[in-house]
């Protein structure tokens, strides 16, 4: 009687084996190669526009049609517009950010003011999930570790804030004041520039994150005059208020919609420039 030819046989089911693995990762591939698209993505932005105090970046941002203030600071001032109550706590941000995922309503836009005032709120429930004796404070971590706990934080945030984005077809706009801070340009020397007014960690993700990130002023012009023997250079602002939507050495800015490096602070300016705003 003829033994089996037991190597063969193994060979025979180790090829079979390898035939059926690529047939399955073929079948893997054209799943994913089937939903290929194309096109343009007409999703409403998410923006964070920052400037410096009394420039307009409520007004500007509760300006469109069916717009909700979320407030983080007393910053709405005499504007007769629509708003929930105050938040006060990190708790109060994450309800009515669910609310506005879950509950029936027709809002459009959502503008949230401030970022750097919910900053803070950031912090406390960072100490309330990271808990550490004698640990009371964000610095107290020590080594920085308390700003890379609360970066854990803002990633859940930022992400609430696009998952309503899609999921309810609203706009999103962040507010935030500017502050000047050095930047440390590696191909030049350091200079001065207003950016984010938060933690750089913090910063940097918020400016990852948004499909704009736009700076709010004053039209400026820089006059210089001579005043005994010294060259003065003299600030003066025709008052006209601006949006500069590219990065300049004076300021922190990009866009991802081919807007012109500068146009009018106005809704309306926006709307006619992104697809997406109503």
């Amino acid at each position: 009687m003829r033994e089996p030819n037991l190597i063969a046989s193994s060979h025979r089911g180790k090829a079979k084996h390898k035939y059926q693995f690529e047939e399955s990762l073929r079948g893997k591939k054209m799943g994913v190669l089937s939903q290929i698209v194309s096109g343009i993505e007409n999703k409403p932005p998410v923006l964070c526009v920052h400037g410096t105090g009394g420039v307009g970046k409520t007004t500007l941002a509760t300006s469109g049609e069916k717009s909700l203030l979320l407030p983080v600071e007393e910053g709405w001032g005499t504007l007769d517009i629509e708003r929930l109550p105050l938040v006060t706590t990190f708790a109060d941000y994450s309800a009515a950010v669910s609310a506005l995922r879950q509950d029936e309503h027709d809002y459009r836009i959502l503008a949230l003011d401030s970022l750097d005032w919910l900053e803070p709120l950031v912090w406390q429930e960072t100490l309330r999930r990271y808990p550490r004796p004698g640990v009371d404070t964000i610095e107290g971590y020590g080594y920085g570790k308390g700003f890379l706990h609360a970066c854990e934080i803002w990633r859940e945030l930022l992400g609430d804030l696009k998952a309503l984005r899609d999921e309810r077809n609203m706009a999103i706009v962040v507010i935030a004041h500017s502050e000047i801070k050095t930047f440390n340009d590696p191909t030049a020397e350091s200079y001065d520039r207003f950016q984010i007014k938060l933690n750089k960690q913090a910063s940097a993700l918020v400016f990852e994150w948004a499909d704009a990130v736009l700076f709010a002023s004053f039209d400026t012009k820089i006059k210089r005059e001579e005043r005994r023997g010294q060259i003065i250079n003299k600030g003066t602002s025709s008052g006209k208020r601006r949006l500069f939507c590219e990065e300049r050495p004076a300021f922190q800015a990009k866009n991802r919609y081919n807007l012109p490096p500068e146009i009018d602070m106005d809704w309306q300016s926006l709307t006619q420039l992104i697809k997406g705003i109503k």
